[in-house]
């Protein structure tokens, strides 16, 4: 009796180890490396205010360019709507915000580049002006790339999750990520615009004879000419 039971309890204590030895859902493997991976990655949630910080740096330097070109060409109304937006972008600057941002800026491209197709005169104080805008316009147009980038990646990213998050948790998850979506739709548009205004920029203050020589950046960027 005593054998049988001692046999048992060696069977019983062989068998606890040899589950635990082999236990392959509790032993680290390629796809709990997967997993850890995973969980250790930002979520689009985690990554958005990173975005929309970006997003609003680049934003803020074009439209401070804009306010010193409409200055130059004498359009004080505009440029004070600038100065309030740029203050604005410091701020929470949430989805609305930066709607009525990105609006402006859209307002003043269109009004400025009339300016320059144009070629309307200006004088000393406006050269000097025209000048000023040039450097954050160079920062803006030539950060626009990175964020371009960090755009596509967050949208696709943020899109899969919201594929994933079932029906219920869609609707929230778009309402959380609302920013970032806006931010990663708008962007390529922003930066197409601002594209095709970099080579009027600079032919309007070649045909003017602006010096750029003292310009910050200048001689190292390309204006498409």
């Amino acid at each position: 009796m005593k054998k049988i039971i001692i046999i048992g309890l060696s069977l019983m204590f062989f068998g606890s180890m040899t589950a635990n030895a082999i236990k392959l859902p509790g032993m680290p493997g390629k796809s709990d490396d997967k997993a850890a991976s995973a969980e250790a990655s930002e979520s689009a949630a985690d990554s958005q205010d990173a975005l929309v910080s970006q997003f609003k740096t680049t934003l803020g330097s074009i439209l401070l360019a804009q306010k010193y070109l409409s200055v130059a060409f004498d359009q004080a109304d505009q440029a004070a709507a600038l100065d309030t937006e740029i203050a604005s972008l410091e701020g929470d600057c949430g989805t609305d915000c930066l709607k009525r941002a990105v609006k402006l800026s859209g307002n003043a491209t269109e009004s400025i580049g009339e300016k320059l197709d144009a070629k309307t005169e200006i004088g000393a104080t406006g050269k000097t002006n025209y000048a000023l805008a040039l450097p954050p316009y160079i920062r803006g147009t030539l950060s626009v790339k990175d964020l371009a980038s960090a755009a596509g990646s967050w949208g696709k990213q943020a899109t899969g999750e919201i594929k994933n998050a079932g029906m219920m948790g869609a609707t929230k998850l778009k309402k959380k990520l609302g920013t970032g979506m806006y931010v990663a739709q708008q962007t390529p548009k922003l930066a197409k615009n601002w594209a095709k205004a970099t080579k009027q920029i600079f032919t309007y203050a070649k045909s003017s004879n602006i010096d750029l020589s003292k310009v910050e950046g200048a001689s190292d960027f390309d204006f498409g000419d």
